[in-house]
């Protein structure tokens, strides 16, 4: 029998990709390789400069989002984590059916 690729799986690629798709191409989308609540990190450019500004990004996908209330779980040590943190933390859901982003700091 061979391998199996869950969709959970499956889901984490889509969104990483609709993910790099919208961050604008001037900015640098950094993957964490040690992901510990935290997915990615962005830095902004403007007129090919860097800014100094920098985020977090926790991504979440599913295919199965509520488009009237899009939610997510997320474990409340998580929250505090973030909120400890000295860069902000952007979390973003991906409904990788519509390709739709909602996002909140």
């Amino acid at each position: 029998m061979s391998p199996r690729r869950p969709r959970e799986h499956q889901i984490e690629d889509e969104s990483a990709r609709i993910l790099t798709n919208i961050v604008p191409a001037a900015w640098v989308l950094r993957n964490s390789t040690h992901d510990y609540g935290l997915d990615r990190e962005v830095e902004i450019f403007e007129d090919a400069r860097a800014t100094s500004q920098l985020f977090k990004v926790q991504l979440k996908g599913s295919d199965d989002v509520d488009p009237k209330v899009p939610s997510v779980r997320i474990e409340s040590d998580h929250f505090v984590y973030w909120r400890n943190l000295d860069l902000p933390v952007l979390l973003i859901l991906v409904d990788v059916q519509s390709d739709t982003v909602y996002g909140r700091w």
